[in-house]
């Protein structure tokens, strides 16, 4: 049996982005049900989200996890009732691998203790940015790093500090 937890994600989207993929997403598999099987309703296009997931094996299996979350959501049900997708593996990521020409002047052993800091954090640029020593949480035996300025989505989220705790926790006295 599903948590709470789980039932609820099931059924909500959180983020503009996400409904903005779906939504994309969901509309190629419509379009594709109507000119291949000339479906004219979605309890017609169920029937076909095997086949249409099928033909996009040759897509990275970010993309084809992403249209199986997409259809699952339009038809109120989890990827599990779907083909079998291919495996993400972070290595397959090629986005933001390369050197950046911003970050042509920028050393890596002049800024090691900045690197590792952001290692130990976890921490997005911009939150970086808006940082402040007042962030350090101490809770239930763990250092976290309270972010609510400048957060993604503009949510709060306590980052766990993973490595370096004393170092990173010296910086936030």
């Amino acid at each position: 049996m599903l948590s709470y937890e789980e039932r609820i994600t099931i059924h909500e989207i959180y983020s503009w982005g996400t409904l903005k993929d779906y939504l994309k997403h969901a509309c190629y598999f419509v379009k594709w049900c109507k000119e291949h099987h000339n479906c004219s309703t979605l309890d017609e296009c169920r029937y076909y989200v095997d086949e249409w997931l099928a033909s996009r094996s040759i897509l990275s299996a970010y993309t084809q996890k992403l249209e199986a979350s997409a259809l699952a959501k339009v038809f109120d049900c989890t990827t599990e009732n779907f083909i079998k997708t291919a495996t993400r593996h972070r290595s397959d990521i090629t986005r933001s691998r390369k050197k950046a020409k911003r970050d042509k002047n920028f050393s890596e052993t002049k800024n090691k203790e900045f690197i590792d800091f952001c290692k130990a954090t976890g921490l997005r640029k911009e939150e970086l940015k808006c940082l402040r020593g007042t962030q350090l949480i101490y809770k239930n035996g763990l250092y976290y790093i309270g972010v609510s300025h400048c957060a993604k989505g503009g949510r709060y989220r306590e980052s766990p500090i993973i490595s370096n705790v004393d170092d990173v926790c010296a910086r936030g006295r």
